[in-house]
């Protein structure tokens, strides 16, 4: 399965490629939207149906407190945040629960996948 993913400025250009080499579509906000607020890369994610991939809790706020509608995010909570850190948590969420990161707030810690799905009307 192939996702559609925009990976916040936080994450890296490293995990884009990894990501691209997965044969995955992938877009970055610091090649499009360098210093975006938070509600715009979420707007803009909606708009092109993509995951965000972020290091960056407000999103969480985003989503759950203002409750603004998402395509799925995957929130890193890693207590390891270099580059192969990063790309191990994305294979895992890739490997474990790729058929369910759309549409819903994926946290990764460093020992769990916690999915919530998106409520719908």
């Amino acid at each position: 399965m192939s996702h559609r993913f925009l990976l916040d400025e936080n994450v890296g250009q490293t995990p884009a490629q990894h990501l691209r080499a997965q044969g995955m579509n992938v877009e970055t906000v610091a090649d499009l939207m360098p210093r975006a607020r938070d509600a715009d890369i979420l707007a803009y994610a909606v708009s092109t149906n993509r995951i965000i991939v972020t290091i960056d809790k407000d999103f969480g706020d985003l989503v759950f407190r203002d409750g603004l509608p998402h395509s799925g995010v995957i929130l890193l909570r890693l207590s390891d945040d270099t580059i192969p850190a990063i790309l191990r948590a994305l294979d895992r969420a890739i490997n474990e629960v790729g058929s369910l990161l759309h549409n819903s707030f994926v946290v990764i810690t460093d020992r769990h996948i916690r999915v919530r799905y998106r409520r719908t009307a």
